[in-house]
């Protein structure tokens, strides 16, 4: 069985695959090229191709080496299963983050949607999301299973984390946290600006990623000279990833658009509340009393979900603790039994 393509800086194959494993699937990483030559992968004795980013796959610099990619990746996987090979397309999200081109990858997708043997989200919302988008049948309707919480290792101290990384905060001070890639999608210049405009003595907002957006990284530059803000810009290591959260009190994800957050599930899985929109399947991750939601066409939304974790800074912990509790009640076993079970059912289909 087949994940393409490989995502080498994100857990979530990593997790899956080794519970996959538990339940007797074995699992190897397919990179998008070698998925253009369906015979040599029926050939290696192929029997399942799990799609886990479709933007991914027909990416390319010129649009004509895209609409090439599509057209060979789609009759590729048309290919495989004329001949029993099962094709599942795990959809995280409904549309690249970059948006580089729209048209193309939503007739990428339409397609991919018939020709896959199922679907699978992360969410009854995201799966109803991807069914009212590509206008699927009753019988196409994406399988819906929760994100599973992620590992958060050795439990550290918050006084302790905030002494190694963060020397200037004291121990009673709020410390609002944005973790992850800085790209135009997540929403990092809405965060900065909405806490600029509440920044007062004993709040910190602290940003760590690395900048994907040259134009996003020049703004938050300029922001960064803004008192209670501290911007460092670099990949960060899963094995700092504890000592981060530990030293937060509440993780943001502002995010623009999106479909399913690991972000969040990774903030739920720490015992961090977190601030975030009420889209896609982030409800649902955190569960009720797990986060401070707002609605993401509220302008003021953010700005007011941020004075809110402010005035409930007694009750953070015990949001963050709700919201380890519920992702925890569905584990990474939990979800490749069902992911199995998918690939068994969707045999031949």
């Amino acid at each position: 069985m087949l994940f393409v393509p490989p995502w080498p800086r994100n857990p979530y194959q990593e997790r899956l695959a080794e519970a996959l494993s538990r339940v007797g699937v074995g699992v190897s990483p397919c990179k998008r090229g070698r998925l253009q030559h369906p015979v040599r992968l029926l050939r290696g004795g192929v029997d399942v191709v799990h799609l886990h980013s479709a933007a991914a796959l027909i990416r390319d610099a010129r649009l004509a080496g895209a609409c090439s990619r599509a057209l060979r990746v789609l009759a590729a996987l048309t290919w495989l299963r004329l001949r029993g090979v099962t094709v599942v397309w795990t959809a995280h999200d409904l549309e690249d983050h970059d948006r580089a081109r729209p048209r193309l990858e939503y007739a990428f997708t339409w397609v991919l949607a018939r020709i896959a043997s199922g679907i699978l989200c992360h969410g009854e919302e995201a799966s109803r999301q991807v069914t009212r988008r590509f206008h699927l049948s009753a019988a196409r309707h994406p399988r819906a299973m929760p994100l599973p919480p992620y590992d958060a290792g050795v439990v550290i101290p918050r006084a302790e984390a905030r002494q190694r990384l963060l020397p200037g905060v004291a121990p009673d001070d709020v410390v609002f946290l944005f973790l992850g890639s800085i790209k135009e999608y997540r929403g990092v210049d809405d965060l900065v600006a909405a806490f600029t405009r509440i920044a007062r003595p004993g709040l910190h907002l602290v940003v760590r990623g690395p900048a994907k957006d040259p134009e996003v990284a020049q703004r938050l530059e300029r922001a960064a000279s803004q008192p209670g803000i501290d911007i460092a810009f670099g990949f960060v290591p899963e094995s700092d990833i504890s000592a981060w959260m530990a030293a937060a009190d509440v993780v943001t994800a502002p995010y623009r658009r999106i479909l399913t957050s690991g972000s969040v599930a990774l903030a739920a899985s720490h015992e961090r509340p977190v601030v975030a929109p009420r889209m896609g399947a982030i409800p649902e991750t955190v569960g009720d009393g797990g986060g401070l939601l707002y609605d993401p066409g509220d302008p003021d939304g953010l700005e007011r979900a941020l004075l809110d974790a402010i005035d409930a800074r007694d009750a953070l912990p015990d949001m963050g603790k709700h919201a380890l509790q519920h992702i925890e009640r569905f584990s990474w076993d939990d979800a490749a039994r069902e992911t199995a079970g998918c690939y068994r059912a969707w045999r031949g289909r």
